[in-house]
């Protein structure tokens, strides 16, 4: 009886479009300097870590209205700034766009 040839192990495929892994990038918001972490899992989003020294009213107000639309699109390119909030919500933006720009490399 022959033995059967092993199976090889199959290699997931990304989701997404991304390279796997932890960028980080910053950009300037409302009244300092926006910088997040943006961890790569599968070819997706998986998180965005973020700090800054912005003004907390306009900021967390923007990244809440942000950050569930750049997940949610697995990208920061078409986002509307947060109304109110438009220097602060440039500055997430461009930070994420920075740190996904390395992440296609």
């Amino acid at each position: 009886m022959p033995t059967p040839d092993e199976t090889p192990e199959l290699t997931p495929e990304p989701q997404g479009p991304y390279k796997d892994g932890t960028y980080s990038a910053s950009s300037y918001g409302y009244s300092g300097r926006v910088e997040v972490t943006v961890t790569i899992q599968n070819g997706q989003i998986s998180s965005i870590e973020q700090s800054n020294s912005d003004s907390p009213e306009y900021f967390d107000y923007a990244w809440g209205t942000l950050y569930p639309q750049i997940m949610g699109n697995q990208s920061a390119d078409g986002i509307d700034t947060a109304s109110g909030a438009t220097f602060s919500s440039e500055g997430i933006l461009g930070a994420v766009q920075k740190a996904l720009a390395q992440a296609l490399a």
